[in-house]
């Protein structure tokens, strides 16, 4: 008989499906034991449980394959044996009445207004979970649904990078012999520019955060190169613009037009027009960082593109 393994982190039940999985996060899952692909520890008090895709249909084409769902389990300070030990043991046992097994349910508010103490775990050493359900690639031949104002999925975009058109980043993702690559086009119509000091960021003058992408190593690897695109040299609508665009990553998710991003993890472009590839093997682009378009340069005095569309590539090792 195939054994099944329950997670759920709602406190909740109330709750249960609901703004986790709207964000991504998932709140519950219910996953073949067969699935379970590897256990690891990720710091002294989490066990990390990675599982075949429950949501990836079977690639075809250029279709991505999703790398991995994933469980974090919140345990006691070095504990990670003995919980794996106990997973192991309940998987591989003896006679099962129905093939269900509680690994984590953090529940202890039900429906009914009951409540218990604290939630179902499989070893004492549990204090909570969170699930994690990669996207699959819906659109198909390896597209990604971007999501507005999203602040946890890779394919997250603010709304101040929505040009005048109402077009929005597109985003692809494939896996070639263990290597995650992902790509992100954007367009730069409508998006201002403002000139008055270079690593600034690009977007809408009526403002709004303007990051085009968010680094989640679960889903896009572990980011070791990233290179730049121009696929339409830029012009100006209005103002002067500039052919100096640079991507830069910033911690912070609330960056509007103007805003100072810095040069973290930088691809600093220079001057590109159509054709133009520049190619970063560093630094390191860090955990949960936002990428922004900036100006490399302050020579723009507040234009507005009409024209200017590059590709953002990214490489990742999968975890």
């Amino acid at each position: 008989m195939e054994k099944y393994l329950y997670f759920r982190s709602e406190v909740d039940e109330d709750n249960q499906g609901g703004v986790g999985a709207v964000s991504g996060g998932g709140s519950t899952l219910l996953v073949p034991a067969s699935k379970l692909t590897g256990m690891l520890p990720t710091s002294n008090t989490n066990l990390r449980l990675t599982f075949e895709s429950v949501k990836n249909a079977a690639p075809y084409g250029d279709q991505g394959q999703t790398t991995s769902d994933i469980v974090d389990l919140t345990i006691a300070n070095h504990k990670h044996k003995e919980v794996m030990d106990a997973i192991l043991n309940k998987i591989n046992g003896g006679t099962h009445t129905d093939g269900f097994i509680v690994i984590a349910d953090d529940v202890v508010t039900f429906v009914d207004g009951t409540t218990r103490a604290s939630g179902e775990y499989i070893h004492g050493s549990i204090s909570a979970c969170t699930v994690s359900l990669i996207a699959p690639n819906i659109a198909g031949k390896g597209t990604i649904l971007g999501i507005s104002g999203g602040t946890t999925k890779s394919n997250s975009y603010g709304v101040g990078v929505i040009d005048e058109n109402g077009d929005v980043p597109i985003y692809k993702r494939r896996t070639t012999a263990g290597i995650i690559i992902t790509t992100v086009k954007f367009n730069l119509i409508g998006l201002k520019v403002k000139g008055d000091a270079a690593n600034d960021v690009i977007g809408l003058a009526a403002g709004g955060a303007a990051y085009i992408y968010k680094n989640v190593p679960a889903e896009n690897g572990l980011i070791f190169k990233q290179t730049l695109t121009c696929l339409e040299t830029t012009n100006a609508g209005s103002g002067t613009v500039t052919d100096d665009i640079n991507i830069t990553w910033n911690s912070s998710a609330t960056l509007a037009f103007d805003g100072a991003a810095g040069t973290g993890s930088q691809i600093n472009a220079g001057d590109t027009a159509f054709g133009d590839h520049i190619e970063m093997n560093g630094p390191h682009i860090s955990i949960n960082h936002y990428a922004y378009i900036t100006e490399g340069d302050s020579n723009a005095n507040n234009g507005v593109f009409d024209e200017g569309v590059y590709l953002l590539t990214m490489y990742g090792h999968v975890i």
